[in-house]
């Protein structure tokens, strides 16, 4: 039977925020422990695993699997391709799911109907349509042969397996790719909700501590009427420094 394995690819050194995955996005709740109870039980998922290094550094990645009861995968190898193909193989996946801590938000719902669509299209890679949602909110799917594929692609070396999702983008020509159309009732919003900054992760945490005192839930229509809120928020402060 096909099965579909979520994977959040979590390792210390590995985005530009050094210990991403460890930082409180709210109390004392990680950005890592938020992402398992958030996205463990999404429809059409099989299971959620935690891929990290054999190194020192990522023990407390580890620590935080084993507490939320999760499997965690720790590769040798320093890259983010035979990562995945190593938990494709162990976990006998048909099709992978790549999240990382960059995305604390990344949306339960829109990855359930990527599920369904990846499937239903036959697809061996699934990305989000273009101008469609803000970055931050989508996972990629994946098929497992691919990842074979690309592992002897003697066109793939060095940076280029670790950035892997970035190869498939630019040669998605070569691939059956699906790309997954999110309707919205309003244009989306031109800040994302992804991580790349100090200064993003700030935000993040006080949009999270804004949802909570209005008591709303943690999706992206809510998200996204924050995300409005602050643009015109920082339009006018902005303008009052002029």
């Amino acid at each position: 039977m096909p099965r579909t394995i979520a994977v959040i690819h979590a390792r210390n050194h590995a985005h530009t925020l050094e210990r991403l995955a460890l930082e409180p996005l709210h109390d004392t709740t990680s950005i890592l422990e938020f992402q398992s109870r958030r996205l463990r039980n999404i429809h059409g998922i099989d299971e959620l695993v935690i891929a990290t290094s054999a190194q020192n550094t990522d023990d407390g990645i580890a620590s935080i699997a084993h507490a939320e009861g999760i499997r965690v995968f720790r590769s040798e190898d320093n890259d983010t391709l035979s990562s995945l193909l190593d938990v494709a193989d162990q976990t006998l996946a048909n099709t992978l799911i790549y999240i990382t801590p960059a995305s604390p938000f990344c949306d339960p719902d829109i990855i359930a109907k990527s599920v369904v669509e990846h499937g239903s299209n036959n697809s061996e890679f699934t990305t989000l349509s273009e101008n469609t949602l803000p970055d931050g909110f989508f996972a990629e799917l994946i098929s497992q042969p691919v990842l074979k594929q690309l592992n002897v692609d003697a066109r793939i070396a060095g940076a280029d397996r670790e950035n892997i999702f970035n190869f498939i983008r630019h040669h998605r020509d070569e691939y059956r790719t699906h790309s997954v159309s999110v309707a919205m009732s309003a244009s989306p919003p031109q800040q994302g909700v992804a991580v790349r900054r100090a200064e993003d992760l700030e935000m993040l945490r006080a949009m999270h501590a804004t949802l909570k005192e209005r008591d709303w839930p943690v999706d992206m229509l809510h998200i996204c009427k924050l995300l409005d809120e602050f643009s015109v928020l920082n339009s006018i402060i902005k303008g009052l420094a002029c």
